[in-house]
Protein backbone atom coordinates (compact mmCIF):
# COMPACT_ATOMS: atom_id res chain seq x y z
CA UNK A 1 0.00 0.00 0.00
CA UNK A 2 1.58 3.49 -0.90
CA UNK A 3 -0.15 6.46 0.37
CA UNK A 4 0.79 10.25 0.88
CA UNK A 5 0.66 12.43 3.98
CA UNK A 6 0.88 16.20 3.33
CA UNK A 7 2.20 19.02 5.49
CA UNK A 8 1.57 22.18 6.19
CA UNK A 9 3.80 23.18 3.46
CA UNK A 10 2.14 20.88 1.15
CA UNK A 11 5.34 18.63 0.66
CA UNK A 12 4.62 15.31 0.38
CA UNK A 13 5.86 12.38 2.86
CA UNK A 14 5.55 8.83 0.79
CA UNK A 15 4.22 5.77 3.63
CA UNK A 16 4.97 2.41 1.98
CA UNK A 17 3.54 -0.63 3.70
CA UNK A 18 4.35 -4.15 3.86
CA UNK A 19 2.17 -7.08 4.31
CA UNK A 20 1.64 -8.78 7.00
CA UNK A 21 3.88 -11.94 5.83
CA UNK A 22 7.04 -10.47 7.17
CA UNK A 23 8.98 -11.57 10.47
CA UNK A 24 7.58 -11.28 13.46
CA UNK A 25 10.24 -8.52 14.08
CA UNK A 26 9.22 -5.98 11.68
CA UNK A 27 8.94 -2.23 12.93
CA UNK A 28 7.66 0.46 11.22
CA UNK A 29 10.78 2.72 10.39
CA UNK A 30 10.93 6.59 9.22
CA UNK A 31 14.12 7.51 7.34
CA UNK A 32 14.60 11.09 7.20
CA UNK A 33 17.12 12.26 4.40
CA UNK A 34 17.50 15.19 1.80
CA UNK A 35 18.86 12.94 -0.38
CA UNK A 36 16.86 11.10 -2.56
CA UNK A 37 19.12 7.91 -3.68
CA UNK A 38 19.62 7.53 -0.27
CA UNK A 39 15.97 7.62 1.02
CA UNK A 40 15.36 4.18 -1.94
CA UNK A 41 18.23 2.66 -1.08
CA UNK A 42 17.41 2.46 2.51
CA UNK A 43 13.72 1.86 2.02
CA UNK A 44 14.38 -0.84 -0.16
CA UNK A 45 16.60 -2.79 2.45
CA UNK A 46 14.06 -2.43 5.65
CA UNK A 47 11.03 -3.59 3.22
CA UNK A 48 13.42 -6.42 1.97
CA UNK A 49 13.26 -6.67 5.86
CA UNK A 50 9.48 -6.89 6.44
CA UNK A 51 9.31 -3.42 8.04
CA UNK A 52 7.34 -0.32 7.26
CA UNK A 53 8.84 2.81 5.95
CA UNK A 54 7.97 6.31 5.37
CA UNK A 55 10.56 8.76 4.28
CA UNK A 56 10.83 12.24 4.69
CA UNK A 57 13.31 14.65 2.89
CA UNK A 58 13.52 17.71 5.50
CA UNK A 59 12.91 18.48 9.30
CA UNK A 60 9.34 19.70 8.92
CA UNK A 61 8.04 16.76 6.94
CA UNK A 62 9.37 14.52 9.59
CA UNK A 63 8.25 15.93 12.47
CA UNK A 64 4.62 16.18 10.90
CA UNK A 65 5.44 12.55 10.32
CA UNK A 66 6.34 11.72 13.63
CA UNK A 67 2.82 13.82 14.80
CA UNK A 68 0.69 11.36 12.92
CA UNK A 69 2.40 7.98 13.03
CA UNK A 70 3.95 5.79 16.24
CA UNK A 71 7.15 4.94 14.16
CA UNK A 72 9.73 2.25 15.91
CA UNK A 73 13.00 4.10 15.19
CA UNK A 74 14.32 7.04 12.90
CA UNK A 75 16.98 6.95 10.46
CA UNK A 76 18.33 10.28 10.78
CA UNK A 77 20.53 12.82 9.09
CA UNK A 78 21.95 15.50 11.10
CA UNK A 79 22.33 17.38 7.90
CA UNK A 80 18.91 18.93 6.81
CA UNK A 81 18.28 21.67 4.57
CA UNK A 82 15.90 23.19 7.47
CA UNK A 83 16.92 22.50 10.57
CA UNK A 84 19.85 19.97 11.81
CA UNK A 85 19.13 16.53 12.82
CA UNK A 86 19.76 17.32 16.62
CA UNK A 87 16.62 19.65 16.53
CA UNK A 88 14.38 17.11 14.41
CA UNK A 89 15.38 14.25 17.60
CA UNK A 90 14.55 16.52 20.13
CA UNK A 91 11.90 17.33 18.51
CA UNK A 92 10.53 13.57 18.02
CA UNK A 93 10.82 12.93 21.77
CA UNK A 94 8.65 15.66 22.75
CA UNK A 95 5.96 14.19 20.53
CA UNK A 96 7.22 10.30 20.91
CA UNK A 97 9.20 10.09 24.14
CA UNK A 98 10.05 6.41 23.83
CA UNK A 99 11.04 6.93 20.20
CA UNK A 100 14.70 5.77 19.19
CA UNK A 101 16.74 7.13 15.95
CA UNK A 102 19.70 6.25 14.68
CA UNK A 103 21.56 9.27 13.22
CA UNK A 104 23.77 9.43 10.16
CA UNK A 105 26.67 11.53 10.01
CA UNK A 106 29.55 12.31 8.28
CA UNK A 107 32.79 11.69 10.07
CA UNK A 108 33.47 15.49 10.72
CA UNK A 109 30.50 15.68 12.40
CA UNK A 110 31.28 13.07 15.07
CA UNK A 111 30.84 15.23 17.87
CA UNK A 112 27.69 16.07 17.38
CA UNK A 113 26.41 12.29 16.82
CA UNK A 114 27.84 11.72 20.17
CA UNK A 115 25.56 14.97 21.31
CA UNK A 116 22.87 12.84 19.87
CA UNK A 117 23.65 10.13 21.75
CA UNK A 118 23.78 11.97 24.91
CA UNK A 119 20.26 13.27 24.43
CA UNK A 120 19.04 9.18 23.93
CA UNK A 121 20.09 8.31 20.44
CA UNK A 122 20.09 4.63 19.83
CA UNK A 123 23.44 4.82 17.92
CA UNK A 124 25.23 6.62 14.82
CA UNK A 125 26.88 5.61 11.71
CA UNK A 126 29.36 7.77 9.46
CA UNK A 127 28.70 7.90 5.84
CA UNK A 128 29.73 5.63 3.42
CA UNK A 129 28.39 3.12 5.80
CA UNK A 130 27.32 -0.93 5.31
CA UNK A 131 23.92 -1.22 4.96
CA UNK A 132 23.52 -4.68 5.94
CA UNK A 133 25.24 -2.90 9.49
CA UNK A 134 22.80 0.00 9.81
CA UNK A 135 20.09 -3.18 9.24
CA UNK A 136 21.45 -5.26 11.87
CA UNK A 137 21.73 -2.25 14.49
CA UNK A 138 18.04 -0.83 13.87
CA UNK A 139 16.67 -4.33 13.50
CA UNK A 140 18.03 -5.26 17.36
CA UNK A 141 16.82 -1.22 18.12
CA UNK A 142 13.23 -2.55 16.39
CA UNK A 143 13.27 -5.71 17.79
CA UNK A 144 13.66 -4.67 21.75
CA UNK A 145 10.86 -1.90 21.06
CA UNK A 146 8.57 -4.47 20.41
CA UNK A 147 9.47 -6.97 23.15
CA UNK A 148 9.23 -3.57 25.05
CA UNK A 149 5.46 -3.00 23.85
CA UNK A 150 3.89 -6.14 24.16
CA UNK A 151 4.97 -6.28 27.87
CA UNK A 152 7.71 -9.40 27.74
CA UNK A 153 10.08 -6.82 29.29
CA UNK A 154 8.40 -5.65 32.33
CA UNK A 155 8.71 -6.71 35.84
CA UNK A 156 6.67 -6.63 38.73
CA UNK A 157 5.89 -2.89 39.42
CA UNK A 158 6.04 -2.49 35.31
CA UNK A 159 9.82 -1.31 35.53
CA UNK A 160 11.65 -2.60 32.63
CA UNK A 161 13.77 -5.43 33.37
CA UNK A 162 16.73 -4.44 31.42
CA UNK A 163 21.30 -2.90 28.15
CA UNK A 164 27.51 8.61 22.92
CA UNK A 165 29.83 7.06 22.01
CA UNK A 166 29.20 8.66 25.95
CA UNK A 167 30.95 7.74 29.14
CA UNK A 168 29.55 7.60 33.08
CA UNK A 169 32.38 8.72 35.17
CA UNK A 170 31.98 6.95 38.45
CA UNK A 171 34.04 7.90 41.10
CA UNK A 172 33.39 5.58 43.90
CA UNK A 173 30.51 3.10 44.98
CA UNK A 174 30.64 0.16 47.21
CA UNK A 175 32.18 -3.24 47.15
CA UNK A 176 29.78 -5.93 45.89
CA UNK A 177 30.32 -8.94 48.91
CA UNK A 178 29.97 -6.27 51.50
CA UNK A 179 28.60 -2.30 51.93
CA UNK A 180 32.26 -0.40 52.07
CA UNK A 181 32.73 3.13 53.74
CA UNK A 182 31.22 6.08 51.89
CA UNK A 183 33.81 8.05 50.23
CA UNK A 184 33.26 11.32 48.98
CA UNK A 185 29.49 11.50 49.04
CA UNK A 186 29.45 8.07 47.03
CA UNK A 187 27.58 5.48 48.71
CA UNK A 188 26.21 1.73 46.65
CA UNK A 189 25.21 -1.09 48.30
CA UNK A 190 23.35 -4.32 47.93
CA UNK A 191 19.43 -4.11 49.61
CA UNK A 192 17.45 -6.49 51.76
CA UNK A 193 15.71 -8.33 49.13
CA UNK A 194 12.65 -7.27 51.27
CA UNK A 195 13.44 -3.64 50.90
CA UNK A 196 14.58 -3.80 47.07
CA UNK A 197 14.08 -0.90 44.98
CA UNK A 198 12.65 -2.19 42.11
CA UNK A 199 13.40 0.44 39.78
CA UNK A 200 17.38 0.43 40.18
CA UNK A 201 17.13 -3.46 41.01
CA UNK A 202 18.64 -3.36 44.04
CA UNK A 203 21.02 -0.67 43.54
CA UNK A 204 20.45 1.76 46.58
CA UNK A 205 21.90 5.33 46.47
CA UNK A 206 21.72 8.22 49.57
CA UNK A 207 23.85 10.94 48.04
CA UNK A 208 22.72 13.36 45.32
CA UNK A 209 25.94 11.88 43.42
CA UNK A 210 24.99 8.47 43.68
CA UNK A 211 21.81 9.50 42.12
CA UNK A 212 23.03 11.26 39.19
CA UNK A 213 25.10 8.21 38.33
CA UNK A 214 22.09 6.29 38.38
CA UNK A 215 20.19 8.97 36.67
CA UNK A 216 23.14 8.45 33.51
CA UNK A 217 23.02 5.07 33.29
CA UNK A 218 18.87 4.99 32.96
CA UNK A 219 19.77 7.44 30.47
CA UNK A 220 21.98 5.53 28.35
CA UNK A 221 21.05 2.19 29.05
CA UNK A 222 17.89 2.12 25.98
CA UNK A 223 20.81 3.60 23.47
CA UNK A 224 23.39 1.40 21.75
CA UNK A 225 26.13 3.86 23.25
CA UNK A 226 29.99 2.03 24.30
CA UNK A 227 30.30 3.27 27.79
CA UNK A 228 33.41 3.68 30.04
CA UNK A 229 32.91 3.46 33.37
CA UNK A 230 35.82 5.03 35.60
CA UNK A 231 36.13 3.98 39.25
CA UNK A 232 38.52 2.54 42.00
CA UNK A 233 38.80 -1.31 42.27
CA UNK A 234 35.98 -2.72 44.00
CA UNK A 235 33.81 0.36 44.12
CA UNK A 236 30.90 -1.68 42.16
CA UNK A 237 31.84 -0.86 38.54
CA UNK A 238 30.63 -4.29 37.00
CA UNK A 239 27.30 -3.47 39.34
CA UNK A 240 26.74 -0.32 37.33
CA UNK A 241 27.57 -2.28 33.91
CA UNK A 242 24.86 -4.90 35.07
CA UNK A 243 22.27 -2.28 35.44
CA UNK A 244 22.52 -0.87 32.07
CA UNK A 245 22.51 -3.93 30.53
CA UNK A 246 19.34 -4.93 32.65
CA UNK A 247 17.64 -1.55 31.75
CA UNK A 248 18.39 -1.82 28.09
CA UNK A 249 16.58 -3.03 24.62
CA UNK A 250 19.71 -6.15 25.51
CA UNK A 251 18.43 -7.22 28.47
CA UNK A 252 16.98 -10.24 27.58
CA UNK A 253 20.36 -11.06 25.65
CA UNK A 254 23.14 -12.38 26.66
CA UNK A 255 25.42 -9.84 29.15
CA UNK A 256 29.33 -11.43 29.36
CA UNK A 257 31.70 -10.76 31.68
CA UNK A 258 35.38 -10.47 30.82
CA UNK A 259 38.12 -10.18 33.11
CA UNK A 260 41.08 -8.45 31.34
CA UNK A 261 43.51 -7.97 34.31
CA UNK A 262 42.88 -12.08 34.86
CA UNK A 263 43.94 -13.43 31.46
CA UNK A 264 47.09 -13.56 30.20
CA UNK A 265 48.04 -11.25 27.50
CA UNK A 266 48.90 -14.01 25.29
CA UNK A 267 45.57 -15.56 26.28
CA UNK A 268 43.63 -12.42 25.65
CA UNK A 269 42.73 -12.43 21.90
CA UNK A 270 41.31 -16.24 22.12
CA UNK A 271 39.31 -15.46 24.91
CA UNK A 272 37.95 -12.29 22.93
CA UNK A 273 37.77 -13.48 19.90
CA UNK A 274 37.93 -17.46 19.53
CA UNK A 275 40.21 -19.70 17.69
CA UNK A 276 40.29 -22.45 15.12
CA UNK A 277 41.24 -26.15 15.50
CA UNK A 278 44.91 -26.26 15.43
CA UNK A 279 45.62 -22.51 15.95
CA UNK A 280 48.21 -23.21 18.01
CA UNK A 281 49.57 -25.66 20.73
CA UNK A 282 46.58 -27.45 22.83
CA UNK A 283 44.01 -25.79 19.88
CA UNK A 284 42.00 -29.50 19.34
CA UNK A 285 38.92 -27.68 18.49
CA UNK A 286 37.58 -24.55 17.79
CA UNK A 287 35.87 -22.28 20.19
CA UNK A 288 34.32 -19.78 20.38
CA UNK A 289 34.95 -16.14 21.41
CA UNK A 290 33.11 -13.85 24.25
CA UNK A 291 32.44 -11.63 21.36
CA UNK A 292 30.57 -14.17 18.92
CA UNK A 293 28.81 -15.58 22.89
CA UNK A 294 27.90 -12.30 23.38
CA UNK A 295 25.88 -11.74 19.95
CA UNK A 296 22.89 -9.38 20.18
CA UNK A 297 23.87 -8.74 23.73
CA UNK A 298 26.35 -6.75 26.08
CA UNK A 299 29.42 -7.37 26.72
CA UNK A 300 31.36 -6.11 29.80
CA UNK A 301 35.31 -5.84 29.75
CA UNK A 302 36.50 -5.39 33.12
CA UNK A 303 39.94 -3.32 33.64
CA UNK A 304 40.13 -2.43 29.64
CA UNK A 305 43.02 0.06 30.40
CA UNK A 306 44.98 -3.70 31.13
CA UNK A 307 45.19 -4.31 27.56
CA UNK A 308 48.68 -4.05 25.31
CA UNK A 309 48.35 -1.20 22.36
CA UNK A 310 48.33 -4.49 19.95
CA UNK A 311 45.34 -5.94 21.61
CA UNK A 312 43.71 -2.47 21.61
CA UNK A 313 44.17 -1.99 18.18
CA UNK A 314 42.43 -5.28 17.84
CA UNK A 315 39.18 -4.62 19.96
CA UNK A 316 39.14 -0.95 18.22
CA UNK A 317 38.50 -2.83 14.87
CA UNK A 318 35.30 -4.56 16.62
CA UNK A 319 34.00 -1.27 18.39
CA UNK A 320 34.43 0.70 14.58
CA UNK A 321 33.51 -2.80 12.39
CA UNK A 322 32.01 -5.19 14.09
CA UNK A 323 33.45 -7.50 12.58
CA UNK A 324 36.84 -9.56 13.59
CA UNK A 325 38.74 -13.10 12.75
CA UNK A 326 39.26 -15.95 15.04
CA UNK A 327 42.88 -16.83 15.96
CA UNK A 328 44.16 -19.35 13.44
CA UNK A 329 41.31 -18.25 10.86
CA UNK A 330 40.33 -16.53 7.45
CA UNK A 331 36.33 -15.95 7.91
CA UNK A 332 35.48 -12.75 9.00
CA UNK A 333 32.58 -12.87 12.07
CA UNK A 334 30.37 -9.95 12.08
CA UNK A 335 28.63 -9.51 15.83
CA UNK A 336 26.21 -7.14 17.04
CA UNK A 337 27.39 -6.62 20.55
CA UNK A 338 27.03 -3.79 23.06
CA UNK A 339 30.32 -3.04 24.33
CA UNK A 340 30.83 -1.93 28.32
CA UNK A 341 33.89 -1.28 29.57
CA UNK A 342 35.93 -0.31 33.25
CA UNK A 343 38.77 0.75 34.13
CA UNK A 344 40.33 1.53 37.87
CA UNK A 345 43.09 4.09 35.79
CA UNK A 346 42.92 7.72 34.55
CA UNK A 347 42.91 7.04 30.55
CA UNK A 348 43.40 10.23 29.43
CA UNK A 349 46.06 10.83 31.99
CA UNK A 350 47.82 7.93 30.46
CA UNK A 351 47.59 8.75 26.97
CA UNK A 352 49.20 12.20 28.00
CA UNK A 353 51.92 10.03 29.48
Amino acid sequence: MIGTMMTDSGAGVLVTATSGDGPSCCGRVLIVDDEVNMQVVLSEAFEDEGHSVSAASNGAEAIAAIAAHDFDILILDLKLPDMTGIDVFRRAREIRPGILAIMITAYSSIDTAITAMKMGAYDYITKPFNVEKLLMVAGNAIEGTILSRAGRLHGPNGAVNGTVDGAADTDAAAGASAPAPAREGWMLSWADPAAEDQEFGGVVGSSPKMKQLLDISRNIAPTNATVLIYGESGTGKELVASYIHKKSLRSRKPFIRVSCAAIPETLLESELFGHEKGAFTHAISRRLGRFELAHTGTIFLDEVGEMSPAMQAKLLRVLQEKEFERVGGAETIKVDVRVLAATNQNLKQAVVE
